[in-house]
């Protein structure tokens, strides 16, 4: 009797007693003259980090874990082009405001409604180009983190003074990575009679992956080519290494007059294209940069092909790693190709320096794949897996350096 009388009391508790997870059950844009402005309305006050982020220009927005109840997420409102959501970690969640041009955090507030039921966050944004306009509140800085007190909203003072948005390099960021979208411009790749073209499904593929690497967080994610565009396969290993990616990632479709053949799979370098490879690059007639941060001009033609041996071994072996994990992730609840690991001397997948993974994401002659690969909808659980992978290979990669 008396552990009904506890639950039947607990059920009668107001709902902000008991405990539970806050919601965000509206999203709001607003643009005002220079201003534009995101508002949140929380469930209740919550603690808070917003920060900017450049290439591209996008204000992030870190809060705990939370329901959303809204699904009627704005967009281009002003400086605001799209809103998106994620989870970068268990129990916290996401917002990450795509913007129209570079800005800055004009002001942050976070203040109970008049009734007192719910809170409203507001993310004001001014354009970084009108900095000097003497008629806007002072800028907080692009970092920011605060909560709602008794008295009112509160922040830390600043670290250093206010200035420009933050670019990634002054930001934690975990790795970089690079994606390649194969084919596109002239070369549309594989074709369907129906008209689904392999450019046009890499390309939508490797957005949705940086955005799902992005909403994990900490990654800063490039492409090689972000419209229908014609890039050479040397051209595309340039991009990656200027860009001091970590690994790359090129993604392909593929295509067989068999219509019952499916499945993922995942190519990394072999041992014969290592070696016909090594050789090429010691050939090279500029040694400079052949290998990141190791100088080979006037090293001997032995010492040469031995250290390009070396440094694209332990890159294959980074990269055999890596398409385990990507292969392991996928598997658990989407189609694999019989032996899904495979290996070739892919263009792509010889830069000595970079590991390097060139992904299949299934047949376009089957109908199965095909449907798949040819909406966001089909894609998104793929995409995931993708993403889960990659995470994976670098959590084991910093395991291994803190031991």
């Amino acid at each position: 009797m008396l552990l009904l009388a506890v639950l039947l009391m607990a059920a009668l508790l107001p709902g902000p007693l008991l405990a539970s997870t806050p919601r965000l059950t509206a999203l709001n844009a607003q643009a005002n003259g220079p201003l534009s402005t995101l508002s949140l309305t929380l469930s209740e006050p919550v603690t808070y980090h917003v920060f900017a982020l450049a290439n591209p220009d996008r204000i992030v927005i870190d809060l705990p874990e939370m329901q959303l109840t809204s699904r009627n997420l704005p967009r281009d409102t002003g400086l605001i082009g799209t809103v998106r959501t994620g989870r970068p970690s268990a129990g916290s969640s996401r917002l990450v405001i795509e913007c129209t041009e570079p800005v800055t955090v004009a002001a942050t507030q976070l203040r109970p409604t008049q009734q007192g039921r719910s809170h409203i966050l507001t993310v004001s944004l001014r354009s970084a180009k009108s900095r000097s306009d003497s008629g806007l509140a002072a800028v907080i800085p692009p970092t920011t983190t605060g909560r709602y007190a008794a008295t009112g909203w509160t922040a830390p003072p600043p670290r250093r003074p206010p200035g420009e948005v933050r670019s990634d390099s002054l930001l934690p960021v975990r790795k970089v990575v690079a994606l390649d979208p194969g084919h596109g411009g002239h070369d549309p790749g594989a074709m369907t009679p129906s008209g689904l073209m392999e450019k046009a499904i890499t390309l939508a593929t490797a957005r949705e992956l940086r955005r799902e690497l992005e909403a994990i967080g900490g990654y800063r994610v490039i492409l090689t080519r972000n419209r229908d565009t014609f890039i050479a396969l040397r051209d595309r290993i340039a991009i990656a290494r200027k860009a001091g990616a970590d690994v790359m990632v090129s993604i392909h479709a593929n295509k067989l007059d068999n219509p019952s053949i499916r499945g993922l799979s995942v190519y990394t370098l072999s041992e014969n294209a290592s070696d016909a490879e090594a050789a090429a690059l010691a050939e090279s007639e500029n040694k400079a940069d052949v290998i990141s941060h190791l100088d080979l001009r006037g090293a001997t033609p032995e010492v040469t092909n031995i250290l390009i041996d070396l440094a694209q071994r332990e890159t294959m072996n980074s990269s055999s790693r890596l398409a385990s994990l990507v292969v392991d992730r996928v598997g658990r609840d989407g189609p694999l190709l019989v032996r899904p690991h495979r290996f070739a001397g892919f263009a792509v997948l010889k830069a000595p320096d970079v590991p390097s993974i060139l992904v299949e994401l299934g047949f376009i002659s089957n109908k199965e794949d095909a449907t798949t690969l040819a909406s966001a909808d089909g894609r998104r659980k793929l995409v995931r897996a993708l993403a889960r992978g990659i995470d994976a290979y670098f959590a084991r990669v910093e395991m291994a350096n803190s031991r």
